[in-house]
């Protein structure tokens, strides 16, 4: 099949669009409200590091006729590194997102979070099982008077999704 065809242009084209329209999917719909722990970095780290080494020598011993700089040799598993890293990041966020936990209510206190041109508006708030202050995007509720928020989240063994958060 020539590169040039229609029949060629038509499936990338469309790939492109279907795989840009679930990222701006998954960055305004999972990625804002799913929490990852310790354990799920950990794993996801060790996961790419498995895939890129495997991947890079079988890539270096197939095209190693094709690469003429000594320089390609650090850029290949760069890249697939930073590849792999963003791909298992979504992956794990949607497992931790999509598949049941338990679902728990709690009442904290919290801090203001301001909203800039990267982030949203809303609170910050220590999670107990995350043992990290995590932002919780545009709770329902005034935000500058209250100073306590009421938080639903459902937790499984990777992270958390906070399905609700409202001040009082």
């Amino acid at each position: 099949m020539r590169m040039d065809s229609y029949a060629f242009l038509i499936p990338c084209i469309l790939g492109f669009l279907l795989a840009a329209f679930f990222f701006v999917l998954w960055q305004t719909e999972i990625a804002r409200v799913t929490f990852l722990n310790r354990d799920a970095v950990s794993l996801m780290l060790i996961a790419a590091s498995i895939v890129v080494a495997l991947s890079s020598v079988l890539i270096l011993f197939v095209a190693r006729n094709r690469i003429k700089k000594p320089l390609d040799y650090l850029r290949l598993p760069l890249g697939l590194f930073i590849l792999a890293i963003i791909a298992s990041y979504i992956g794990t966020s949607c497992f931790v997102y999509y598949f049941p936990g338990a679902e728990t209510q709690y009442i904290t206190s919290y801090k203001i979070a301001y909203s800039s041109r990267n982030s949203c508006s809303g609170v910050f708030i220590y999670d107990p099982e995350l043992q990290d202050e995590i932002r919780v995007c545009y709770p329902s509720g005034d935000v500058e008077t209250n100073h306590r928020v009421f938080i639903v989240k459902k937790s499984n063994r990777y992270g958390i999704v906070v399905k609700a958060a409202a001040t009082f």
